[in-house]
């Protein structure tokens, strides 16, 4: 137990007087127990409750979050993210003067500073717990209306939950099909496949721009930076993270688990994925920061993953579901509760352009926005999102942010991170089961718009909303089928509709959306086209990835095609060709050889 006399007897004498002064009465001289006395005696009683009434708000909601923090101690970081300021210490005597002289605030006599940290003297406690109210807790404010505008820009919304239902069959097929291409050294997709999916999932990536978008930007901002992939780049690594798929040669292959969450529930797959991936050490998020360098210099630079994901998975759960939150308000609550975690364990190390000027250890207060931040930022945009987790509403980056504007080194860069145009996000249901807040998924409720939304569907395969409200749901599986021929008609198209049959989508759910909005028998034309693609859509099934092999004449062909120790890893085709799937490559090499034989790349 520490009394204000022990703290009082740890200082100096000059700093007791500074004390005394701020008291009533004369300044008394003598010994310091002499002094020390003086001060207690008045501040007990009904004299603490006299100068507690002369301390500002903020100065009097310190005291208060110290008496009733669980472990007594002023923290600083937090009461400036709960409250938006510092509580004063100290005044400025005299603001003209060219050096302004400080004295220490009436607060000086409530907190004390020694080497367990800034605290109230435990005799205090009692006398201030009957006049002195429990702080409000901290509340993560949401907003009911999202602004049309951010920064100047328009904010675009992005319904994550039916993409993800979505992307995760089409991917695992496409693993399947060996249509994905990894690298062995680093895991991450390479730029083929990146391209790839940014064709092939829902929506595509999150920007996805085109050539008037990308002038409009060049003529706001001059040369800028791409954003680069994000929904694209992080599938490949959340499957691999899963365990679902892994490293086959220079290919993605699905793992067993992966083969098995073909025919599993999407939901309970998303779910799985997200709490493997809070373990991985596969990928540091933050390393796709890739403006900030020195993330692998020599000694332990970066913090433990699964420290910093449990917090932010703990973080979310404080969310409530699908109300929308600004990232700049959750990033607030969580720095004034008990969701504060580190990227870095040395901020030394990390820099902009050069590390003797552009050091972030230098940044202060604006450490957390630069470092934390960003990595809450990307957490969300490119592994939360994918998943179905949290829907988006995000601007272009640039000039989003300018928490680094003034940086040395910041000049030559349009935005610190591509994800510094997230600005609200919302947990949706499928990320409330993804969390393990609740053990049963359930899918949101249609609107009464959706509800009362009705279609017509003739037999040219033109469908038109007519009455209602099209839903995000609504249009995925349209746009899975259809394209689209305005606002609110779409025509059955059979392309897509072999496209959606290879990824796997059930014609007879279209068929039942159709007949459920549209009061009138479903035209026989609809129902024959559907039936039809669905069947024709699963003529070929891709059975595994082979090699083409040329014989040097029909002989040779035929003679290793019905060979006892080779028919079994060829087929013949044509008079010259074998075709040899590539996991029996090795084996079949052998078996050539054996029989006199050998593979040369040319004839």
């Amino acid at each position: 137990m520490t009394t204000l006399h022990q703290l009082l007897h740890e200082m100096n004498v000059d700093t007791i007087k500074t004390l005394l002064r701020m008291l009533p009465g004369n300044l008394p001289t003598g010994r310091k127990d002499l002094l020390v006395e003086a001060v207690c005696e008045r501040m007990a009683g009904e004299h603490l409750k006299n100068l507690w009434d002369q301390l500002d708000t903020f100065q009097q909601l310190a005291v208060a979050e110290v008496l009733y923090h669980p472990q007594g101690v002023f923290e600083g970081s937090k009461f400036v993210a709960k409250y938006g300021q510092y509580p004063a210490f100290t005044e400025v005597i005299d603001k003209t003067a060219r050096y302004p002289v400080k004295r220490n605030t009436l607060l000086r006599l409530f907190l004390y500073t020694n080497d367990l940290g800034t605290r109230l003297p435990d005799d205090f406690h009692a006398p201030l717990l009957t006049f002195v109210a429990r702080p409000a807790g901290n509340v993560l404010k949401t907003v009911a209306t999202l602004p049309e505008m951010c920064n100047d820009m328009a904010l675009a919304l992005r319904q994550t939950e039916p993409e993800a239902l979505t992307d995760l069959a089409l991917i695992l097929r496409m693993i399947d099909q060996g249509q994905v291409s990894v690298s062995e050294k680093t895991s991450i997709a390479g730029t083929a496949t990146i391209r790839l999916l940014t064709e092939k999932l829902c929506g595509g990536d999150y920007y996805c721009l085109d050539e008037a978008a990308k002038a409009a930007l060049a003529t706001a901002y001059g040369e800028c930076a791409e954003i680069g992939p994000i929904k694209a780049f992080s599938w490949p690594l959340l499957l691999q993270g899963a365990g679902l798929a892994q490293i086959q040669g220079k290919k993605l292959g699905l793992s067993k688990t992966g083969f098995k969450a073909l025919a599993a529930p999407a939901p309970a797959t998303l779910r799985t994925i997200w709490q493997k991936w809070v373990k991985t050490t596969l990928l540091d998020e933050f390393s796709r920061i890739d403006a900030i360098k020195g993330q692998k210099s020599a000694g332990r630079v970066m913090t433990a993953l699964a420290q910093r994901r449990v917090v932010i998975h703990d973080a979310l759960l404080e969310c409530p579901v699908g109300e929308w939150v600004s990232v700049d308000e959750w990033s607030r609550f969580m720095q004034a509760d008990k969701y504060q975690f580190s990227v870095a364990h040395d901020t030394w190390k990390l820099y902009l352009c050069e590390l003797r000027y552009g050091s972030i250890g230098q940044s202060g207060g604006s450490r957390w926005n630069m470092l934390e931040l960003r990595y809450l930022l990307c957490l969300l945009f490119e592994y939360c999102a994918p998943l179905g987790m949290v829907d988006l509403a995000y601007t272009l980056p640039h000039n989003a942010r300018d928490d680094f504007s003034q940086r040395w080194g910041a000049d030559e860069l349009d935005f610190l991170s591509r994800y510094d145009g997230l600005m609200y996000f919302r947990v949706t249901a499928l990320g409330r089961y993804c969390l393990g807040a609740v053990e049963e998924y359930q899918a949101p409720a249609k609107s009464q718009h959706e509800r009362l939304m009705r279609l017509n569907v003739d037999g040219s395969l033109l469908v038109s909303l007519v009455e209602g409200e099209a839903g995000a749901d609504a249009v995925l599986l349209l746009e899975n089928w259809a394209v689209r021929e305005s606002a609110s008609a779409w025509r059955l198209d059979r392309q897509k509709s072999m496209l959606a049959v290879e990824r796997g989508f059930d014609g007879q759910q279209l068929i039942d959306f159709l007949q459920a909005h549209d009061d009138q028998p479903l035209p026989q034309q609809v129902e024959h086209f559907v039936r039809t693609n669905q069947s024709q859509g699963q003529a070929l099934r891709y059975v595994a990835a082979s090699l083409l092999m040329e014989c040097a004449d029909a002989h040779i062909a035929r003679k290793i095609a019905t060979h006892p120790d080779s028919k079994a890893l060829c087929l013949l085709a044509g008079e010259r060709y074998l075709v040899v799937r590539s996991e029996h490559e090795a084996r079949f090499r052998d078996v050539v050889h054996t029989l006199g034989w050998g593979i040369a790349q040319h004839f």
